[in-house]
Formats: C-alpha cells, sequence, structure tokens
C-alpha cells in the first residue's frame, strides 16, 4: 500500500502552530506524507482557534474546505474551537474525530487507528524539530492562562497554567540548535511560566537556553507588560542571547479602559516599567497588542491610548478592533461602540503607529546604526529578515536563509525597509 497522505491546517497563535508541528512530526514517524491543506489529500487535520467570532466563521469553512476536496477523506479536528463548542462540531457529520485543547498528540494514534495501523507508544515530552521552513523554531513552555481579561475565552478552552519541565524545554532547544539559530518561547500566557512549579521561572529558562552553543538568538512570545518590573530587568539585562525585543500585550493606553478590561496594571506603571528598561538595556524596542472601541471607550479615554503611544514610541502596534466574543463578560457589558466608531479610532491609530515607525527608521538611518539580520527567505534580488529588535527589512543582494549579516539601514518606501550588508 502506498503512504498515506495527510493536510494540516492551523488556525490561530504560535502555540497551536506548535501543537501542529508535534502532529507533523508524529505522523511523519509513522510513514505518513505531507501534504497540502488545499489538495487532495487521505486525511486533514484542522488545529482550530477560538479567539474571535471571525476565527470561529473560518474554522467552520476550512472543515466544510476540507470536506469538498475530498469527501472519503476522514477529517480530524482539535483545538480550542472543538473545546468550547462540541455541540457545533456535531453538526458536521464528515468529522470523523474531534476533541478540545488537551492531548492532541492522541490525534496522531486516533489517525492511525482509522486505518488500521497499531500506534507506537509516544512520549508527550519527546522534543520535536520544526516541520516548516521558518528559520526561527518555537518552542511551547507552558499552556492554560489564569488572568480572566474580561474579553478574553481562552482561559476557558486552555483551562489553568501548566509550564513544561525546563529540562524537556532544553532538550528541545538542544536537538533545535542543529538546524536553527533563532527560537522563540511561546505559550498562552508566556509570563505566567512556572508558577505552578517551585523550580524554575522564565528567567531560569532564559540561563539555560542561553548555555547552548548553537542557538545564537532566543524571543519570547506576547509578554505581560507588568512582567518587565526592574528586578526582572536587571536579570534579563545578563542574558545577551535574549534579544532586546519585547511584543507587550498591552491592550490599551487608558486606565479606565484596562481596569474595564480586568487587566493587572495601569499606565503609570508601564511607564516606569519601560523607563527603566530603556536605561537598562538601551538597544531595547516593543511592540504592543492593542484593542479598539472596548465596550465603554469614551473619545477621551481613546485620546489616552494615543497619548500613551506618543510617549512611549514603541517600533509597531498589532491593532485588533474589538468583536464581541460569546461567553466573556465583556460582551454584555454597556456602551457597546458603534463597528464605524472602531474603524475611524483603528485608522488613526494605525496612522501614528505608521509616523512613529517612520521617524524611528529615519533616526536609524542617519546614524548609522548597525543591526544584525537573520536571514529568512530571498526573492528578486532581496533578501528579508528580521533585526535583533524584530524590525523587517529588505537587503539588496543575497543572503543565505538562517545565517546572520550587519546591516545599515539605507531608505524606507512604501512600508518596506531597506538595508545593506557591511
Amino acid at each position: 500500500m502506498s503512504a498515506l497522505s495527510f493536510g494540516i491546517c492551523t488556525l490561530g497563535c504560535r502555540v497551536n502552530q506548535y501543537e501542529s508541528d508535534r502532529i507533523h512530526s508524529l505522523l511523519t514517524s509513522r510513514g505518513f506524507v505531507p501534504a497540502p491543506f488545499s489538495g487532495v489529500c487521505d486525511v486533514y487535520i484542522l488545529n482550530t482557534c477560538t479567539v474571535t467570532a471571525e476565527s470561529d466563521r473560518k474554522c467552520r469553512q476550512m472543515i466544510r474546505r476540507a470536506h469538498a476536496q475530498n469527501e472519503k477523506a476522514p477529517i480530524f479536528v482539535c483545538g480550542c474551537y472543538s473545546q468550547m463548542f462540541p455541540e457545533e462540531m456535531k453538526k458536521f457529520p464528515f468529522v470523523t474525530f474531534f476533541s478540545g485543547t488537551k492531548d492532541k498528540d492522541k490525534i496522531a494514534d486516533r489517525i492511525c487507528e482509522h486505518f488500521g495501523i497499531v500506534p507506537p507508544p509516544t512520549d508527550g515530552e519527546t522534543p520535536i524539530l520544526p516541520q516548516s521552513e521558518r528559520v526561527r523554531a518555537y518552542i511551547k513552555i507552558e499552556d492554560g492562562c489564569e488572568n480572566k481579561c474580561a474579553y478574553c475565552i481562552i482561559p476557558f478552552a486552555r483551562g489553568p497554567v501548566v509550564s513544561r519541565d525546563p529540562c524537556s524545554i532544553v532538550k528541545e532547544a538542544e536537538l533545535i540548535s542543529q538546524q536553527r539559530q533563532e527560537i522563540v518561547l511561546t505559550g498562552i500566557e508566556t509570563a505566567s511560566y512556572g508558577v505552578d512549579r517551585k523550580d524554575t521561572d522564565l528567567l531560569d529558562l532564559f540561563s539555560r537556553i542561553s548555555a547552548i552553543d548553537g542557538i545564537k538568538r532566543i524571543r519570547c512570545g506576547s509578554l505581560e507588560p507588568s512582567l518587565l518590573k526592574p528586578a526582572f530587568t536587571d536579570r534579563l539585562a545578563a542574558f545577551p542571547k535574549v534579544m532586546p525585543f519585547f511584543h507587550l500585550s498591552m491592550q490599551s493606553g487608558c486606565d479606565k479602559t484596562l481596569a474595564r478590561m480586568r487587566r493587572r496594571y495601569n499606565t503609570g506603571q508601564i511607564l516606569r516599567n519601560l523607563s527603566y528598561l530603556k536605561d537598562k538595556i538601551p538597544s531595547a524596542a516593543y511592540a504592543y497588542d492593542m484593542i479598539v472601541g472596548f465596550p465603554g471607550e469614551s473619545e477621551e479615554d481613546f485620546e489616552q491610548t494615543l497619548s500613551f503611544v506618543r510617549e512611549t514610541r514603541p517600533s509597531n502596534i498589532h491593532i485588533f478592533t474589538y468583536s464581541i466574543r460569546k461567553g466573556t463578560e465583556a460582551a454584555t457589558m454597556p456602551g457597546q461602540i458603534p463597528e464605524e466608531i472602531k474603524i475611524e479610532r483603528s485608522h488613526r491609530l494605525a496612522s501614528l503607529r505608521d509616523s512613529i515607525r517612520r521617524e524611528q527608521v529615519e533616526s536609524f538611518i542617519e546614524s548609522k546604526t548597525v543591526f544584525t539580520l537573520l536571514a529568512e527567505q530571498t526573492r528578486d534580488g532581496l533578501t528579508f529578515g528580521h533585526t535583533e529588535t524584530f524590525l523587517p527589512v529588505a537587503v539588496r543582494g543575497a543572503i543565505a536563509p538562517n545565517q546572520t549579516a550587519a546591516i545599515l539601514l539605507t531608505d524606507q518606501e512604501n512600508n518596506t525597509i531597506y538595508g545593506s550588508v557591511q
């Protein structure tokens, strides 16, 4: 019998991508052959997301698409959407098997059993190599979140914080170091790593992974902004392999809005922390996640967010227009914002973000600041990659993927930053 093909569709966050990589690794180790999800496969796997109502719609769409591509192929579904809405899953009679967010490795066992293959014993902590062409590799370090923010359903889908054994994480990083220079530590609430254990925390993990020769660059997924307290920053500065870029789930620059969101900090705390961070690590840069149009957000509240952004000058902002998420506290809050106002505020915040980015890049060009670029791909005579501060740069000329080079920024045009090799 010829090898069976499988296609995986991953929706949502980096944790889902990591978990899909594990499924991919387990299936290939058992003789299955990967194929594009968009084509005709012998089996389809959908790893779902439920962070927004749009995410739910996309999940349903991809289930139908897989069935349309090959009506005879079994479909296996896992993840946050199927965890939260099992009754919805039962409306798809052509879905062979679905599970939630736990034990996604068992999807590979279920697929083997469906085809009459006896699955070998597995260990959920067995390290894996990345299955994609990305030059940076993701390592999941924890699952779950206990923040209970008013707008978020993910804690209900993922449950409480469960941190991985640090020895297992280090073993995986050592394996990855044979192929990749950069890793990204990711989780549902990365900053909470170790809170359920007594033997480790995020800084301990930085220390252990920094000792691996092949790993040159370490990053973290989205972080709770209050993590960057002076005591944390003091210890962080001792790890040069940790890149000076921090993706912060800020969500708002208005204290009233943060309180309604049930966030556990205020802007004063964050201003002090960021000021200390810049003093301690002058090259540090940070980006924000921001939600625009949260229930009750007045024009004055939004102006405070704009003022916070002008003062802190992030290198980037990922802007999310608030949408009602059934099952969350915010869904029933008074003061829901009309869609046209949300869109208008999103545009204003994006305009400010882009202006700050242009000014920062111009300053780097004038000062001839030297960056280190990790090359990711080459096309049309340009090499694309990211600096240590996660600036996306297109360098004229070819640099082999997964290699680093010292560069200067030279110009910017149409939201593309260009550079040259030194």
